[in-house]
This record gives structure tokens, sequence and C-alpha cells, in this order.
């Protein structure tokens, strides 16, 4: 039950990032002033970036051996 807790807050906390990253890559502004103005440090942008983007490169092949 608690890995499972766990889980759903990992994929809540994607979510939101995802979300956090889609805002500042259409702001027209750099990530740094983004991250200033939104309260977040470039770092925990960053890493949270990479998380997203390597979840989606794995589930994307995920769906492709799939097919």
């Amino acid at each position: 039950m608690e890995k499972n807790l766990q889980v759903l807050k990992h994929q809540e906390k994607i979510a939101v990032w995802s979300e956090r990253i889609a805002d500042c890559r259409s702001s027209g502004i750099g990530v740094k002033a983004w991250c200033e103005g939104n309260g977040v440090s470039p770092s925990s942008y960053y890493k949270w970036q990479k998380s997203c983007f390597l979840l989606r490169r794995y589930t994307h092949r995920s769906l492709l051996r799939c097919v």
C-alpha cells in the first residue's frame, strides 16, 4: 500500500512538473528568468526536465514494442 502511495505521489509530481516545463518553454523567456519568477531553482527545473523527458522516452519506446 505504501509503495502505491509513493508511486502516486511521484506521478503527481511528474504531472505538475510537466506543466511547469511546458509553461517555461512556451513563456519565451530563459529558464533562469522563468525559475526566478516562479520560485523554482534552476537545478530543480533541470532535474525534473530530465526525469520527464526520460519517462516520456521510456513510455514511447514501450508503446512501440507493443505495436
